[in-house]
């Protein structure tokens, strides 16, 4: 058996009963990151960089998957960017837009697939991705533009990293929702 990236969170305590009972069974390489002299301050994951200082966790989204679909959309270095990453304009779906076929229909699907992954770690984007994702069985010149609009807006955004601050327990947490989906027209 062979497995990469394994992660655990919790107490010191905690952290080593489980490793030395893993390694009962497996050969493990370990990285802790933490705030003791002895602890990583910075660990990779998936490519993604995690990082420990005094503000809290910087957890960094893998940029190549943004470069690999700048690269799929060819969009150049001098390119205009965009601000947003989607538009705002109501798109009525019913609208006769040219199916794409072929190249292009993999393409589009194979941009999305990378943009929905990337999405589990870039917040800023994954609404368009959710959206881009509607298309995929049937992508349209309409969802390509929508696309290169993502595209154009990571060329000025390659990099993201949440930062999460340290923080007392709140004790109580109230969650709200809304009841219409958040005004979504299509069901």
């Amino acid at each position: 058996v062979h497995g990469d990236d394994f992660v655990s969170v919790g107490h010191d305590k905690d952290l080593n009963w489980l490793k030395v009972d893993i390694e009962k069974k497996y050969e493990l390489k370990t990285q802790i990151l933490g705030p003791e002299k002895q602890d990583l301050q910075e660990v990779r994951v998936l490519n993604r960089v995690l990082t420990w200082n005094k503000d809290g966790i910087h957890y960094e989204a893998d940029p190549r998957h943004a470069e690999l679909i700048l690269k799929g959309l060819n969009i150049k270095v001098d390119s205009k960017g965009a601000s947003v990453p989607g538009s705002r304009e109501e798109v009525d779906l019913n609208v006769n837009s040219p199916t794409l076929s072929g190249y292009m229909a993999t393409q589009y699907r194979a941009l999305v697939t990378r943009a929905i992954y990337l999405a589990q770690d870039r917040p800023d984007i994954s609404f368009t991705a959710k959206e881009l994702s509607r298309y995929m069985a049937n992508p349209t010149e309409l969802a390509m533009t929508k696309l290169k609009r993502l595209g154009r807006y990571l060329k000025d955004h390659m990099r993201y990293v949440n930062i999460f601050r340290y923080q007392t327990n709140p004790g109580r947490i109230s969650v709200y929702s809304d009841t219409d989906w958040a005004g979504c027209k299509v069901p």
